[in-house]
C-alpha cells in the first residue's frame, strides 16, 4: 500500500475515483475474458495475484505512514495484458485494505498510484520496445522485462513522492533522505524479479503470454 489516510486530502477523493472507475470500466470492457476459458490460465492467474498480494505485505514503512514495496506488474501485464492486469492490482489492494494495511478512503488513489501507474506504463513500454527496437527474445526480456520493470517501479515512486510532497506529507529534504535510497535499493531487485518471472514462462510457458509470439520473437517472422 502507498499512501495512508492521515493527510490525505478530502478534494482529492472524488478525482481519485472516478478516473479508477473510468479505468476500470475500460477494462473490463476491452479485456480478452475468452483467454480464461482455459481453467490452468485462469489458475495461473488467480495464483500469481495471491503471490502478489503476500509479496506486497513486506514492505518498507517510510516517515509519515508510508509504504513502499516490490510490484511485479510489469510481468502481472506482459503475461496477461494490462487489463487482467490493473484488475489484479485492484483486487490485491482491496485485500491489503481489509486486512487494515490502508483506509477505505485512499483506497482509489491508492490503486491508481501502486497499480494504474506500472502497469500502463508497462504497458506502453512494452509496444515502445516492440515498435522500435528489433523482434528478438533477448530484447523482450532485457527491455520489456528486465527494464520495464525498473522503469515502472521507479515511475510509481516519482508519483508516490510527489503526491507526499503535494499534500505536505513530505518535505523535499525527507524524499532525499528517504525515498530516494529506498527507491534504489529496490530498482535492481524489481528488475530482477519481472525478468526471472518473464523468462521463466517465456521459456516453459509461452502459451501463457499474451505479448509473446514465438514467430516473432524466435523466428522473426
Amino acid at each position: 500500500m502507498a499512501f495512508p489516510q492521515s493527510g490525505f486530502p478530502a478534494d482529492w477523493l472524488l478525482p481519485s475515483l472516478l478516473v479508477l472507475i473510468m479505468l476500470l470500466g475500460a477494462a473490463l470492457y476491452t479485456a480478452p475474458w475468452r483467454r480464461f476459458l482455459d481453467n490452468d490460465l485462469l489458475n495461473v492467474y488467480l495464483s500469481a495475484c495471491a503471490m502478489l498480494l503476500i509479496l506486497w505485505r513486506i514492505k518498507a514503512d517510510l516517515s509519515g505512514d508510508l509504504g513502499i514495496h516490490f510490484l511485479c506488474l510489469t510481468a502481472l501485464t506482459l503475461m496477461f495484458g494490462w487489463q487482467f492486469a490493473l484488475l489484479g492490482a485492484t483486487l490485491i489492494i482491496a485485500a491489503l485494505t481489509y486486512m487494515g494495511l490502508s483506509g477505505w478512503q485512499v483506497y482509489a488513489f491508492n490503486v491508481l498510484i501502486d497499480g494504474a501507474v506500472p502497469v500502463l506504463f508497462s504497458y506502453l513500454f512494452f509496444h515502445i520496445v516492440d515498435r522500435y527496437m528489433p523482434r528478438h527474445f533477448f530484447i523482450y526480456i532485457l527491455f520489456s522485462a528486465f527494464l520495464g520493470g525498473a522503469l515502472a517501479i521507479t515511475l510509481r515512486n516519482l508519483a508516490l513522492g510527489s503526491a507526499a510532497l503535494l499534500t505536505g506529507i513530505w518535505d523535499m529534504d525527507t524524499i532525499q533522505s528517504t525515498l530516494v535510497p529506498v527507491s534504489l535499493l529496490l530498482l535492481f531487485p524489481e528488475a530482477l524479479l519481472n525478468g526471472i518471472a518473464m523468462t521463466i514462462f517465456v521459456v516453459y510457458r509461452p502459451h501463457w503470454v499474451s505479448t509473446f509470439d514465438d514467430a516473432r520473437y524466435l523466428h522473426n517472422k
